[in-house]
């Protein structure tokens, strides 16, 4: 069964939660390095981290948090087709949004590749954020940027520029999560 839905209640529920001031998005960070570094000293195996790319002062919610288990699945699928081995697993659900992190036996070259083609074709991909690090903490990097949802420049400039306002990026994600047909609404 589908169900139809406008974009004023997307945009009511892409709005829920509590605002997040950047003390908590620094800390985090800080805490997502710390985690990797256990890791990479634990298994010296190379990890991924995953979390959304949203825009404004809310990065977490029933919405946003649906979207990432998404993700989540289809980033397992990756492992599972490819036989890669999960050595160690850490998901959190904090106000600064969903995170997964994990250590694995795989190629990190060859699961970049495939994390960068997740990004690029599923309908919810462009709001994935997939790091790659290799066995020695080094971040492996895409060899084209990402466009921007809005006007197909790259993204880092319109973000560092602040091209497009939080509601523009909103009603972007919103197209985008009412197109992908994923999200089941009532």
């Amino acid at each position: 069964m589908s169900y139809t839905i406008d974009f004023k209640t997307l945009l009511t529920r892409l709005n829920e939660g509590t605002q997040v001031e950047l003390n908590d998005m620094m800390r985090c960070r800080e805490h997502r390095a710390m985690l990797q570094n256990v890791l990479l000293e634990k298994y010296h195996a190379p990890l991924l981290s995953f979390t959304l790319n949203i825009p404004g002062p809310i990065k977490n919610n029933s919405l946003l948090s649906d979207i990432f288990y998404i993700g989540m699945k289809s980033i397992k699928a990756i492992f599972n087709n490819h036989q890669i081995h999960i050595l160690q697993e850490h998901y959190s659900n904090e106000i600064t949004g969903n995170e997964y992190i994990c250590a694995f036996d795989g190629n990190a070259d060859d699961v970049k590749n495939e994390a960068i083609t997740l990004e690029n074709t599923h309908p919810l991909g462009r709001l994935f954020d997939i790091d790659i690090l290799d066995a020695k903490g080094q971040k492996l990097s895409r060899q084209q940027y990402r466009s921007c949802l809005i006007c197909n420049k790259q993204a880092q400039d319109c973000a560092r520029n602040r091209t497009h306002s939080i509601e523009e990026m909103q009603l972007a994600i919103l197209k985008l999560i009412k197109e992908s047909n994923l999200i089941a609404f009532k």
